[in-house]
């Protein structure tokens, strides 16, 4: 493992320079799906295809493959990191801590950079994919929790039920979606990806993914990952689901949680959805 630290002094001589801010609400009405009626959502099935295990298992917060290479979001304060692990054997091939004051959060990649979500100083870092400095600063209003692409924007949660879509270039809102199911709003919408045009995420604190219709906000299918959740939870209120990533070309989940010992990837079956 190789930790690189030089990359925050030119990143801390540059950060005022480049700040964006960005999260401001003005003009943004929430999309509440209102035109659909309530659709129950059905229970996606999976078979877990192989189970990695993790040497050193972390604080996941985020998870994204960007071609066969493996990135991961680590937080907790004076713990938070960007790694790249060998996507074979969950190896941490290099890491970057983060200041002390910053807890990483969601972690996604568009156009040769990678965005790592802070929780509340309200700051996503810009990372150069083969730099490795953070070479520039978005700024939002409110928590960071989840992120991920859809290839022309960011999707960012917060805790809320509220999905955000942002801008790649200024990190600006560029629409709301409120997530809902037939009994209501669904919140604690945490971790990300996109699959085949569908938003999944995890909600926090529990072993289910709701798959989410970006058009609307519907909750389509939920995952029920309770059967891989380790022993470990049982003495562990943090150690709870939070990582999905989508592996490059085969349609499969690369699923983890906060000090998991051990990383599944996942075969889904034909969509229940319509």
């Amino acid at each position: 493992m190789i930790e690189h630290r030089t990359g925050w002094v030119r990143f801390a001589a540059v950060a005022g320079i480049v700040a964006i801010a960005a999260g401001s609400l003005t003009g943004c009405g929430v999309d509440d799906g209102s035109t659909a009626g309530p659709v129950a959502a059905c229970a996606q099935g999976f078979r877990v295809v192989s189970t990695i295990p993790r040497d050193d298992p972390a604080f996941t917060q985020g998870l994204v493959f960007v071609g066969d290479r493996l990135f991961e979001s680590t937080g907790r304060y004076g713990e938070s990191a960007l790694r790249e692990l060998d996507p074979d054997t969950l190896a941490t091939i290099r890491s970057e801590p983060l200041p002390d004051e910053l807890f990483g959060e969601g972690l996604a990649h568009h156009d040769g950079r990678l965005v790592q979500l802070t929780w509340r100083e309200q700051r996503a870092l810009v990372w150069g994919i083969d730099t490795w400095r953070p070479d520039q600063v978005f700024t939002y209003v409110g928590e960071g929790w989840g992120l991920t692409t859809d290839g022309d924007a960011f999707v960012q949660s917060d805790g809320s039920a509220v999905l955000r879509w942002r801008d790649t270039a200024t990190f600006d809102v560029e629409r709301e979606l409120e997530v809902h199911d037939a009994t209501g709003p669904i919140t604690q919408l945490n971790e990300l990806e996109l699959v085949d045009g569908m938003v999944f995420a995890n909600v926090f604190g529990t072993a289910t993914i709701v798959v989410v219709d970006p058009a609307d906000g519907r909750v389509v299918a939920s995952l029920d990952l309770s059967s891989l959740v380790p022993e470990l939870a049982d003495d562990d209120p943090n150690a709870v689901l939070n990582g999905i990533a989508l592996v490059p070309g085969t349609g499969e989940l690369l699923v983890t949680g906060k000090h998991w010992p051990a990383a599944h990837r996942l075969a889904l079956d034909t969509p229940c959805w319509p």
